[in-house]
């Protein structure tokens, strides 16, 4: 799979030792996920190890596809939300995090402390949305 571009401010967080580690499953769940594409729990992991790695591109690919195998599992959604505010396109972010909500995603504390949603924190309508009721 092609990865697209890589965030290299994402990888130096991670230590020297944990990165080979990484890229090891990293080829481990690509292949599993190129044999068996509908399997969840790899795409879950790969996606989490595409974005901790800063391919967020990746991240996102594979995000999309987990949303489209699991249309009401609202962590996937809000998985997804992350991914699109990661990479910049805040207005998809801000309503596929209101639709995470919607399908019942409560966990605020959560939602302010993901330095991956960092860039949807100033804009009005992330504001409004996480002052709604529904997400209490």
């Amino acid at each position: 799979m092609d990865r697209g571009p890589q965030d290299l401010s994402r990888l130096e967080r991670i230590k020297p030792s944990q990165r080979k580690d990484m890229f090891f499953e990293l080829s481990f769940f690509e292949s599993v996920v190129g044999s068996r594409p509908n399997y969840l729990d790899a795409l879950k992991c790969l996606a989490e190890i595409y974005t901790a790695l800063g391919f967020y591109v990746a991240g996102l690919k594979i995000d999309n596809r987990i949303c489209e195998l699991e249309i009401d599992n609202c962590v996937s959604f809000y998985n997804l939300a992350s991914s699109h505010a990661l990479l910049g396109n805040k207005d998809i972010a801000i309503n596929t995090l209101e639709k995470a909500i919607k399908m019942g995603y409560n966990e605020i504390d959560q939602i302010l402390a993901d330095s991956d949603l960092s860039s949807l924190f100033s804009d009005s309508r992330f504001n409004k949305l996480i002052s709604k009721d529904d997400i209490k």
